[in-house]
């Protein structure tokens, strides 16, 4: 599946701000603060929440890196075939996660060969 212009421009933007400043920078000039809302009452997890919208959400990864065989594998395995009939809603999505700075969309031959990368194929559930 082809991106659309608008997020087609995005990916070209910024892989090549990538080539040009590395991942590390590019994560930093595209990071927002997110769309949590302040929290405007006492709550147990209010300083956690406030940690999450200012620092971001931690990720940790228990499992051993992937082989460039697997990584391989995941990335010929594809999307699930919900994305198919999902396209139009999915581009949306992606322009919007985007636009918020929750995500960068980059091509796989900019990333393949970063540290422990690891593939997730997407799959929609209509609601």
């Amino acid at each position: 599946m082809k991106p659309s212009a608008e997020l087609g421009t995005y990916i070209t933007r910024d892989a090549e701000l990538l080539r040009r400043i590395g991942l590390k920078h590019l994560v930093q000039q595209r990071w927002r603060r997110g769309d949590i809302a302040p929290i405007k009452f006492t709550h147990d997890a209010a300083y956690l929440l406030k940690q999450y919208k200012t620092r971001g959400v931690p990720v940790k990864v228990r499992t051993p890196h992937w082989s460039p065989a697997k990584i391989h594998q995941a990335l010929a395995r594809g999307p699930h075939r919900s994305c198919l009939e999902q396209s139009d809603f999915l581009e949306e999505e992606f322009v919007d996660m985007v636009l918020k700075g929750q995500w960068i969309v980059l091509p796989y031959e900019d990333v393949k060969n970063l540290p422990r990368l690891r593939l997730s194929p997407p799959g929609v559930i209509p609601q």
